[in-house]
């Protein structure tokens, strides 16, 4: 509870992508909010908008792209923006790797093997 408050104060203040990203995935995942899936997604979406602006992009512009990626296979909606939104977050989990940051290599394998999932799903519409 406590954390969710203090993310909330400087995540909705407007200067920190990093602490509105780890409010969507509080809403993803459903700790102590309700889980919801597309309010997530909104937020995600102000979360990639603030982290072109605040200078720190390496910190969660490629977990948020990953987020985005994931939110738009759920819905279904469009998975071409699925697949690019995999992409951006494979390029900004290399830049990651290169910075040392921790976790990285598991988070480009998911996104790799996500790219491929929202692949066949864009080939099954193609048919």
């Amino acid at each position: 509870e406590k954390a969710f408050q203090l993310l909330s104060k400087q995540a909705f203040a407007g200067n920190s992508a990093f602490a509105l990203y780890l409010i969507g995935e509080m809403y993803w995942n459903g700790y102590y909010v309700k889980k919801d899936h597309k309010a997530a997604f909104r937020i995600f979406q102000n979360a990639l908008k603030i982290s072109s602006k605040d200078g720190r992009t390496e910190y969660c512009q490629a977990d948020i792209y990953m987020k985005l990626g994931d939110s738009f296979m759920e819905m279904g909606t469009d998975n071409e923006l699925a697949l690019n939104s995999y992409q951006e977050a494979e390029k900004g989990f290399y830049v990651q790797r290169k910075a040392l940051f921790k976790g990285t290599a598991e988070k480009l394998k998911r996104v790799v093997k996500k790219q491929g999932e929202a692949r066949r799903e864009i080939h099954k519409a193609l048919k």
